[in-house]
Order: structure tokens, then sequence, then C-alpha cells
């Protein structure tokens, strides 16, 4: 393949399955959102699902203790939060080594969390969890968790700003006072993620800067064009 080639083959490698595998990030870590937290049976009683287009994360034992070690046992406290998921050749099971899903950074956490984690029978190693710090996190997957409230949040935490300078700045650009995210409407909510995956992205941050306070000042908002 020539340089200016399409060469990269990692959608080649993704097993046919309903879940996220191991073998899936052959190709290297990903870094994705948690955006959904569930019940599952009894050989994988948690299902997560994750941003970026990938299939549901059945973590197994040792991965659940990881993010409980994190951010506590309960399951919907997890959700909103990134972690970089990588590959690691030297999972056992049944005897043999298979590969695992294990977690390599967390966001969420003030420092590094290590888990003792069983490497082999009766034997523990320390895992180490490192800080997933937020610029780390990729703008694409903000982008594609952006068209619901709690990713326009996501955004807003990665462009460090307020949901009130997100207000104040749209009433600006719309010419039209803006009410509490919670009352937008399908609609709206489209219309401010696809702008913040924009050029809001920028532009916002500057005028928050620029304005050097954030305003509230209104309860209604009656559409976008």
């Amino acid at each position: 393949m020539g340089a200016d080639d399409n060469d990269d083959i990692s959608p080649t490698l993704t097993a046919k399955s309903d879940q996220l595998n191991a073998d899936d990030l052959i190709g290297g870590s990903i870094v994705v959102r948690i955006e959904d937290v569930c019940a599952g049976d009894e050989d994988q009683p948690v299902v997560i699902r994750i941003s970026g287009g990938h299939q549901p994360w059945k973590p197994g034992k040792t991965a659940r203790r990881c993010l409980a070690a994190c951010w506590g046992v309960h399951a919907r406290k997890w959700i909103g939060q990134w972690v970089e998921l990588y590959r690691d050749p030297n999972v056992m099971f049944g005897g043999e080594k298979v590969g695992g899903i294990r977690v390599r950074a967390a966001s969420g956490i003030e420092k590094p969390v290590d888990v003792m984690l069983t490497k082999t029978r009766g034997k523990k190693a320390a895992h180490r969890i490192e800080v997933l710090k937020a610029a780390t996190q990729p703008r694409q997957d903000t982008a594609k968790a952006g068209a619901t409230l709690d990713g326009i949040r996501v955004a807003l935490a990665d462009l460090d700003v307020t949901e009130d300078d997100l207000r104040a700045f749209a009433a600006a650009q719309f010419g039209r006072e803006v009410g509490p995210l919670s009352g937008w409407n399908a609609r709206q909510i489209q219309t401010i993620a696809d702008r913040l995956a924009g050029e809001w992205a920028t532009a916002l941050p500057g005028w928050v800067r620029a304005r050097g306070e954030s305003n509230d000042d209104g309860d209604g908002w009656q559409g976008v064009a």
C-alpha cells in the first residue's frame, strides 16, 4: 500500500460479536466514555455501553474490580466517566494465554490507583490505573456523545466552561433568552451539540475569557433557528 492510501486495517481486525473483545484492541488502546451500565446474565453480570461506536463492553471480574476501585461499587455513578482500555496478551484462561481487556487509565480519580490482581493461582500483583486527564480524552468521542444533555455536559467540561456560560453565549448568538438545559427539546440539543463539535469549540471558551464572568439571566428558550 502506498503512503497516500488508506492503509489502516484496524477495522478488519474486529471480531464479529455482540460485545467488545480483547482482539478488537490488537490495533491499539481506545479511550471511551461510559454512557450506560446495566445488568447482564449470570456469566457476564455487568454490561457497559461505551462511546465511539464500539460494541458493549462486558467486563470480567478483574476489570470490574478496577472500576470499583476507581469509582465505587455503585455502577450508575460510573456513567459519564472515561476509561482507556487495552489488550493484555498475558491474561490467562483455562491455563492458556488468551488475552483480555484491561483498564490502563480512568477519569474521576485524583491520583493513580493500585489494585491487587490475581496473576496466577495463589499469586497477586499490583495493577496501576493512571489518571486520565481531560486533555487526553478524544474530542471526536465527545462530539459523538454530544447529542444528549449528558454529552453536552461532557463537552462543556472538556472546554472548561459552565452551563451558565453556554446559555449566555447561546443567547448572544441567537438573540433570544436561553433557558435551563433540562428544558431543551431534541432539536435544540442536536443544534447545540453540532455547534460544540464545530465552531463553538473555539468560540465559546474565547468568549467566556473575554467576558470575564458568566451570566444566568434567561428562563425560557423558544427554540433555535
